[in-house]
C-alpha cells in the first residue's frame, strides 16, 4: 500500500508540473504574439532621437511593407553629430586657492569662457564638478596672490572668486 502511495504521489507532482508549464507557455504565447498589426501608413519611416545638447542626434530608418503598384524613392541620410564632446582638463593642485572665473551648466559655454581667458593672457582650464562645468584661472599657495588674480581679471573685465580647496 506505500509503494502505490508513492506512486500516486509522484503521479501528481509530475502532472502539477506539467500543467505548470503549460499554463506559462499558453499565457507568454499570448503576451508576445501582438493582436493586431499597424497598417503600413501608420509607421513611420523614420524616427529621431535627441537625447540632450552634449549628444549627437541619432536617425533610425524604418523598414515598411509597402504594395508593388506604389512608386516609392528611398532616401538614406548619414547620423550628423550636433555638439562635440566635453573634455575635461584636471588643474594642477599647487596651493590651497584657487581663483575660480566661471561655473556653468553647459560644456560649451564654459569652454568659450576659457577661450576668452585664453586670448587675455589668462591661464584657463575646465573641471566638472558634479553638474557644472568649473573655470579656473590659477592655483596659489597665498591668498594674497590668488587676490591678485582676481583684481588682474576684473581690471580685464572677468569676475572672478577665490576657492579655498
Amino acid at each position: 500500500m506505500n509503494l502505490v502511495k508513492k506512486f500516486f504521489l509522484i503521479l501528481v507532482l509530475l502532472v502539477v508540473i506539467a500543467g505548470s508549464f503549460w499554463l506559462s507557455f499558453v499565457l507568454g504565447k499570448k503576451m508576445l504574439v501582438p493582436t493586431k498589426t499597424l497598417p503600413p501608413k501608420l509607421i513611420p519611416s523614420q524616427i529621431e532621437f535627441v537625447t540632450s545638447e552634449s549628444q549627437p542626434k541619432i536617425s533610425i530608418e524604418v523598414e515598411t511593407s509597402i504594395p508593388k503598384n506604389t512608386k516609392t524613392k528611398v532616401v538614406k541620410e548619414k547620423p550628423k553629430v550636433v555638439a562635440t564632446k566635453p573634455k575635461t582638463k584636471v588643474v594642477a593642485r599647487v596651493g590651497p586657492y584657487k581663483v575660480q572665473a566661471g561655473a556653468f551648466g553647459i560644456y560649451n559655454n564654459a569652454k568659450t569662457q576659457s577661450a576668452n581667458l585664453k586670448k587675455k593672457g589668462f591661464n584657463a582650464s575646465i573641471v566638472k564638478s558634479g553638474k557644472y562645468w568649473l573655470v579656473y584661472a590659477g592655483s596659489f599657495f597665498s591668498k594674497s596672490s590668488a587676490n591678485n588674480l582676481v583684481a588682474s581679471l576684473k581690471a580685464k573685465g572677468f569676475e572672478a572668486v577665490v576657492r579655498r580647496r
